[in-house]
């Protein structure tokens, strides 16, 4: 069955996650069950020539919700979407799609799917709008929930989840609306951290939008109120925030995304443009939409940013559709929506982190 599916399956991504076109699901890359006439005007390398053909799975193929967040493949080849309306299934012929119900303890929590993850054991987690954490079971093919109770400290501090990140230690490290999680699965506990107004070495804001281990094992988190740095022998937190008298501070506090790039590089996506940060001079470089040179990013809301096995920059936008980062020149190139090519990216609004 693997063998069959991987060949079915042969969709090569431009990104982890999922670039969506509000209507549809795009795949940036090569799908096998697209080959026709539109392929054989498309170069061996669509990439440096700037046309990408993006093969689409919608809710017309059966997957759960036309808003995607996340994607994930999994050892055994099946490809998983997080959605507004259930999680789906993609075996390369049909979807499998689970949803929240409420006469089954097993089901999802919730619907709506917003943080996922495939952890080292290949254990897929996700975070829900309102149901808390949930871990699937393979075997069977049901869900263990985790949520906030009142009356426990070392629960979930809250259910509406937006990131879900495992450490080098296998720690489960869970972003919510009201503060950071981390998830010691042998207790199946939850130690929680805060903002706390009177303790200026507290988590800077309760949002948390993004969470990464970079390759040194120190914990970087996104938040709405600027980047967090974590030491975990003081479990207090460094706050790198936006300065309107500094041009070289974080461009906005809404930091959705944190990745690091090959050479070591922290990128950040905030809602006012993307930002590099060299850590060493603890300054930051903006990268901003001008509308008077077409050349720069395409929009200053900047959901999404990934680095692909070539060491090209892709950033996703609202509005602005996708762009591709030239670091030698500092410029963007921009894929938006065609209407009138079918193949083409499917629409200005590109969803995860939001």
């Amino acid at each position: 069955m693997i063998n069959s599916l991987h060949k079915s399956l042969t969709i090569v991504f431009l990104a982890a996650s999922i670039f969506i076109s509000g209507l549809t699901v795009d795949f940036a890359g090569a799908q096998n069950t697209a080959a026709g006439t539109a392929a054989s005007r498309i170069p061996e390398d669509p990439v440096q020539s700037r046309y990408l053909r993006f093969g689409r799975l919608t809710t017309e193929d059966g997957l759960s919700g036309d808003q995607a967040y996340h994607v994930a493949q999994d050892s055994y080849g099946f490809m998983w979407f997080a959605t507004a309306n259930g999680l789906s299934r993609y075996d390369g012929a049909s979807v499998k799609v689970y949803r929240h119900d409420p006469d089954d303890p097993s089901s999802l929590s919730h619907s709506a799917v917003r943080a996922m993850i495939i952890d080292r054991s290949g254990d897929l987690w996700l975070g829900t709008w309102g149901g808390g954490l949930n871990k699937y079971d393979r075997e069977k093919d049901a869900f263990i929930s985790y949520q906030n109770d009142p009356d426990d400290p070392h629960s979930l501090s809250h259910n509406i989840i937006r990131s879900v990140y495992e450490d080098g230690a296998g720690m489960i490290w869970v972003g919510t609306n009201t503060g950071l999680n981390k998830f010691d699965r042998e207790s199946r506990k939850f130690t929680r951290y805060l903002h706390d107004p009177e303790d200026p070495n507290s988590l800077s804001h309760n949002l948390v939008w993004s969470i990464l281990e970079d390759s040194g094992g120190v914990l970087w988190v996104g938040t709405e109120g600027g980047l967090n740095r974590f030491d975990p022998e003081t479990e207090q937190f460094i706050h790198y925030r936006h300065d309107p008298d500094d041009p070289a501070s974080l461009s906005d506090n809404t930091v959705r995304a944190i990745i690091e790039d090959r050479s070591g590089v922290l990128w950040l996506s905030t809602a006012k443009g993307l930002c590099k940060f060299n850590r060493d001079r603890t300054r930051f470089t903006r990268y901003l939409k001008d509308a008077t040179d077409p050349k720069t990013l395409s929009s200053n809301l900047v959901t999404w940013v990934y680095e692909d096995r070539a060491g090209r920059l892709w950033v996703s936008t609202w509005g602005g559709g996708l762009n591709q980062f030239e670091r030698e020149t500092e410029t963007f190139t921009h894929y938006r929506h065609d209407p009138a090519d079918p193949i083409q990216f499917g629409r200005r609004y590109c969803l995860p982190g939001l």
